[in-house]
């Protein structure tokens, strides 16, 4: 899972405008941050010959760098169709399935997160 999440990092880091991309979410997240992309593994499991992992990518903008709520959330759509356009379906040996988007799954003080799933599944040969 470790050599996707890092792919992922890789890949979304050159998105325009986005100020930083990394790995985890970190506790002293500032607005300098903003706006942001965060990788976070999830779960991984074994079935049918193949290995699927969990991967949630989260999408934030800075409310108070916008002239209100709907233009962050047109900021942040705008990321996930980014994010979404970027990660191609398959890599190598795997196959990336966008499973969900969830917004508002955070919302840090003035910043707006959505949360893009992803379950990125290869075979058992390769894990």
């Amino acid at each position: 899972m470790l050599e996707s999440v890092l792919f992922l990092k890789n890949l979304l880091s050159s998105i325009a405008g986005v100020q930083t991309c990394d790995v985890d979410l970190e506790p002293n997240i500032s607005a300098n941050d903003f706006p942001l992309i965060r990788i976070v593994a999830g779960r991984s499991q074994r079935g049918d010959g193949k290995i699927t992992h969990s991967i949630t990518i989260y999408a934030g903008v800075d409310i108070k760098k916008h002239s209100g709520g709907e233009a962050a959330y047109v900021a942040l759509y705008g990321m996930e169709e980014a994010i979404r356009m970027k990660i191609p379906k398959t890599d190598e040996n795997k196959i990336y399935n966008w499973t969900e988007t969830i917004s508002d799954e955070a919302t840090l003080g003035s910043f707006r997160v959505l949360a893009i799933r992803y379950a990125v599944v290869e075979d058992e040969g390769y894990c």
